[in-house]
């Protein structure tokens, strides 16, 4: 079980590249966070920051990335940026030996403005250049071990070493910075970017939302929407907002785009102009982290300064350019600790086990009480096929068939760690579509043959098919309509209603054909599935270097496919989104044993005093609360949930199978195949 939560990491780093102008720090992290190489790449202004994650033994970590300017110009705004960095790449150009002698400056620089860095390393940058090489190999190995440094050569060109460059400071970091350091509240607000919610309206139009991200200096802007204060924009000139402005501020939004100023300069004049707040149009995709010097004590910026991407920014530019009438309402909403759709996440799964155990017994035509032998190996002489297909063949799952199930599930899922594409997502969402016909099918048939016995009578003769039913056939046609509308909208933000709607029935279905004999076949599978959850969890990175099970949950990054073998819903009350998710397995694994207590009591007369099932439910029920409380306390982390439910599930049976002397009948059961007056006798008995 997790929560797709954005924002919601392990562990979270931050790492500062330093060194002389033009060494190639923003190449190599372009290339690194995004695999992109500009051959004109502009100097940097301050500080741009870029973010990458990793897992390292099952933990996921953050690594915020922060590329500080080389000019002299820029050195005052940049020096509070190293607070708090625990790692750091000093990169000087083999061609250019003035980099390369600089090193101790950088270092010296880095000792003063940072006491926190313990992860450093020296970066000889532009290796492709060899036949104009500057400096030696042994030279930068040289001055590596004579500073206690890492040392790589790279080509942020060809890509060589640079992935290893950082990576190797990470994991440096992990393995040696206090694991309580990183992961408190002070440290990840020292790092926390601010999010902000940017309504536009055209025209008194209103336009989509996009997001933005505020400045380290400036004012606050309020969390609560209705609190917030629908502004005019108007475009400034200079439009970099480098100098003083000519045009009328007052009472409006400034938008500006970046220029070769310092962020607080555009700050400072805008403010002076007479804007209320400051919007930067930054001249890529992703956002940049603007701050101040710590040392600047003149600096008093009492207005919001923010940035947004550039597609958002030539979209405002455009519309203002044609004369029309641009207002936007800036607020920062936070994301709760707790979101309500946990609730109906828990509702939906419990549902699901409640509906699937009771299924059979308020959906089968009324007989004598022969109907509740259904954990008998015998076999009904009369097969009601044309009544809708009601009565569907089980499958007793055997203790070598559960043993083998979980073998072969781990085996699938390395699988797909191994070989995950867009493809091979691509035949798991169809089968899953497959399947949810099926699930659907049937339960559909079954409500409308439960309450109309005639329905299901008609029969037409087709090719290959023989005689079938028309309504299974009418069924059968809604259902592959829905399947292929779901397939078709899967990627849209209201897709998991159908995919939640497909997975309920499926695993309705598949409750109602496999089933467990008896609590020594539950006892084996669950207690497989426990470790499965475990190990697959937390224990695989220790062998694949990250968690198996999350890697596969996650899906392909490259196109956004993800399987779909899981219920999911949105994060109702979080401004920022995301989804609450549970997979299969936390309800297939407990609902088969739970359909099976379910059968046990109604053979052998059991009601609610005397029952096992209104205990399993509880039991299931306290188990997902249960994750729910780890999930958060952990941060929004994935769990196993199978750690939780087991327990309240098999645990609860065993505790009370041995306090009221039913264990023995319990773990054999339909092996020595008692009458049910011999174990529970009836008065009418």
């Amino acid at each position: 079980m997790s929560s797709d939560d954005e924002g919601r990491e392990e562990y979270l780093f931050k790492i500062v590249v330093i060194g002389d102008s033009a060494v190639g720090k923003s190449n190599l992290l372009s290339r690194y966070a995004r695999n992109e190489f500009s051959a004109n790449s502009k100097a940097t202004i301050g500080v741009e920051f870029q973010t990458q994650s990793m897992e390292i033994e099952g933990k996921e970590v953050k690594a915020q990335i922060w590329d500080t300017a080389g000019q002299e110009r820029f050195r005052a705004v940049t020096s509070a940026y190293y607070r708090g960095a625990v790692g750091a790449l000093v990169v000087y150009d083999i061609t250019r030996r003035t980099t390369f002698e600089s090193v101790g400056r950088w270092l010296d620089e880095l000792k003063i403005h940072s006491d926190t860095t313990v992860a450093r390393m020296l970066v000889g940058n532009k290796c492709d250049l060899e036949n104009i090489r500057a400096v030696s190999v042994d030279e930068g190995k040289a001055l590596a071990e004579a500073e206690g440094l890492f040392f790589v050569e790279t080509s942020a060109l060809d890509s060589t070493n640079v992935k290893t460059s950082f990576e190797m400071v990470i994991l440096d970091i992990y393995n040696n910075v206090s694991r309580k350091q990183l992961n408190s509240d002070t440290y990840k607000d020292e790092l926390t970017v601010n999010r902000v919610k940017v309504e536009n309206w055209v025209n008194g139009e209103n336009g989509e939302t996009f997001t933005a991200m505020t400045a380290q200096f400036g004012t606050m802007l309020p969390s609560d929407k209705d609190k917030a204060v629908k502004l005019p924009v108007v475009l400034t000139t200079p439009l970099d907002s480098c100098s003083n402005l000519t045009s009328k501020l007052s009472g409006s939004i400034a938008l500006s785009v970046r220029g070769e100023c310092a962020f607080t300069a555009k700050a400072e004049v805008a403010q002076a102009g007479g804007a209320a707040a400051l919007v930067l149009i930054n001249d890529k995709e992703e956002l940049d982290e603007m701050v101040c010097s710590e040392k600047d004590t003149s600096l008093n910026v009492s207005i919001p300064i923010l940035m947004i991407s550039t597609s958002s920014g030539d979209a405002l530019k455009k519309s203002i350019m044609q004369n029309k009438k641009v207002e936007l309402l800036l607020y920062a909403p936070k994301s709760p600790i707790l979101d309500y759709a946990v609730v109906f996440l828990w509702l939906m799964s419990v549902g699901t086990v409640f509906v699937a155990s009771v299924w059979s017994h308020f959906t089968s035509p009324k007989k004598n009480d022969e109907q509740y032998d259904e954990l008998s190996p015998k076999k009904s002489s009369n097969d009601d096929a044309t009544k809708g297909g009601a009565e569907e063949e089980t499958l007793d799952i055997s203790a070598m068939g559960a043993v083998i199930f979980v073998i072969s599930a781990s085996t699938f899922l390395v699988l797909l760690f191994f070989f995950m594409s867009s493809w091979f997502i691509l035949i798991l969402t169809i089968f899953f579509c497959i399947g949810g016909m099926q699930g659907m099918h049937n339960i559909i048939t079954t409500l409308i043959t439960r309450r109309c016995n005639k329905c299901g009578q008609k029969n037409v003769k087709l090719p290959l098919l023989g005689n079938t039913s028309i309504l299974s056939l009418v069924v059968l046609l809604f259902c592959f309509v829905v399947a292929i509308l779901w397939f078709m909208k899967r990627k849209t933000s209201y897709a998991w209603a159908g995919q939640d709607i497909f997975g309920i029935c499926m695993m309705i279905n598949v409750l109602q054909v496999a089933r467990l004999p008896n609590i020594r076949v539950a006892t084996i599978l669950l207690c497989c599935a426990f470790f499965y959850d475990i190990f697959w969890v937390f224990l695989s990175p220790l062998i694949f270097k990250q968690s198996v099970m999350i890697a596969v949950a996650r899906g392909s990054k490259d196109t956004g496919e993800s399987i779909p073998m899981l219920l999911r819903i949105p994060r109702l009350s979080d401004p920022w989104g995301g989804y609450n998710m549970i997979g299969f397995g936390d309800i297939l694994f407990p609902g088969l044993l739970i359909c099976f207590i379910f059968r046990y009591d109604k053979e052998n007369n059991k009601g609610v005093s005397n029952g096992y099932f209104p205990w399993l439910m509880f039991g299931y029920g306290l188990g997902l609360f249960l994750t729910y409380l780890g999930l958060y306390v952990m941060n929004g982390h994935g769990q196993p949930a199978l750690l939780y439910l087991v327990p309240c599930t098999l645990g609860i049976t065993v505790i009370l199978g041995l306090v009221r002397r039913e264990l023995r009948d319990l773990w054999n059961y339909g092996t020595e195949q008692p009458s049910a007056a011999d174990v529970n006798p009836s008065p009418e008995a």
